[in-house]
């Protein structure tokens, strides 16, 4: 499940509408990637339960290796505090109705 929740978090949810914006889930390729992954293995009712709560899992440690990335490997302060804006900002965005909606329907 967890691959299948990195795969959903990377190409589902437009992280780049954020700044100034709302996050669109593109539901419509969230119902075919679901669809071509169920055709070859279907999901038992834990996965199909645990997959929206890993998300914001999965997201936390892209957004972390990001901040490592920015602080350690580069040494730049303002990618490392961009870094860490987009980790909050994006955390924040799971926690809305909005979010919760968007794998409720």
């Amino acid at each position: 499940m967890h691959d299948l929740a990195t795969a959903i978090e990377r190409n589902i949810v437009q992280w780049l509408d954020l700044p100034g914006g709302a996050v669109r889930v593109q539901l419509d390729h969230l119902d075919a990637l679901l669809a071509g992954y169920t055709s070859v293995r279907p999901l038992t009712a834990a996965e199909t339960a645990a997959l929206p709560e890993l998300l914001p899992l999965v997201h936390a440690e892209f957004a972390l290796s990001e901040l490592d990335y920015s602080h350690g490997v580069i040494g730049s302060a303002d990618s490392s505090r961009l870094a860490y804006d987009y980790y909050l900002g994006h955390a924040e965005w799971f926690a809305t109705p909005e979010a919760k909606d968007s794998w409720n329907t």
